[in-house]
């Protein structure tokens, strides 16, 4: 892992003036700070989704800026992602640091092999993800929204803004409905992108799917794009329904919520 530069890990620490307390854990992510590890694939979240592989790692990063002396939480060897800051602890705090990131490494290399050996026995169903929004932009009025659905039929939505849960939804489609999406998505140039710069003011969203992740930044509204049109629309409308609850729209889909 290369040290995050310093005036990167000032500019870090201005944006992140609390500390980390703790190594928080649900049922499907493990997260420490800004960063959150799936326990259901092999990718992390840092608002976006980013694949990892063997040489992605946690480490520590010793600092002493100004009144403030710690180390710093990093992120290495995610895809494309550059080293990422997750946060930081004060020195009184580091050995704690040091045993969430043993963990995390553990469990980043469980989920590797994991996942290597469902692809190579044809057991991975294939998963369609969709991120639209940004939790932390202000001209974002619904934050960031992701959902998760797989060709079996298993949904998983969540609404996110300024880093906390606004809305969660889990539970079961019509396995048909994402099957006509792989199936739309197949006919494209995905992952390729459609354009490689967005004008100030674009609604960017990402599509991606995996095994093996393949993920494509894609204006919301692709003119000129009939097949991306038909995807992005379906899935922007099932954020809409899921967001407000429109029953309508769900019941197309079939929707049956866990716990029910």
């Amino acid at each position: 892992m290369s040290p995050v530069p310093r005036e990167r890990l000032e500019r870090a620490l201005k944006r992140v003036p609390l500390p980390i307390l703790d190594l928080e854990e649900d049922e499907r992510w493990l997260r420490v700070g800004e960063v959150r590890l799936s326990k259901r694939g092999a990718r992390v979240s840092v608002g976006f989704t980013h694949p990892i592989d063997a040489g992605t790692r946690f480490g520590l990063q010793r600092f002493e800026l100004g009144d403030r002396k710690g180390a710093a939480v990093v992120l290495s060897g995610a895809g494309p992602l550059p080293d990422y800051f997750a946060g930081w602890v004060p020195d009184s705090a580091e050995a704690k640091a040091e045993a969430w990131v043993a963990r995390l490494n553990a469990e980043i290399a469980d989920r590797v092999s994991h996942a290597k050996r469902e692809f190579d026995a044809g057991r991975a169903s294939q998963t369609l993800i969709f991120h639209l929004g940004s939790e932390y932009a202000p001209d974002s009025p619904w934050g960031g929204e992701m959902i998760e659905l797989s060709r079996t039929g298993e949904i998983e939505y969540e609404q996110r803004k300024s880093g906390s849960v606004v809305r969660t939804v889990r539970g079961e489609v019509d396995p048909s409905q994402v099957q006509r999406l792989l199936t739309l998505l197949a006919a494209t140039n995905f992952p390729s992108p459609l354009q490689q710069f967005f004008p100030p003011g674009a609604s960017v969203c990402t599509l991606i799917t995996e095994p093996p992740l393949q993920a494509m930044h894609i204006d919301l509204h692709p003119a000129g794009h009939t097949t991306y049109e038909e995807i992005i629309r379906t899935l922007a409308s099932l954020a809409k329904a899921l967001r407000e609850s429109d029953q309508d729209e769900l019941q197309r889909w079939s929707l049956q919520v866990a716990g029910a």
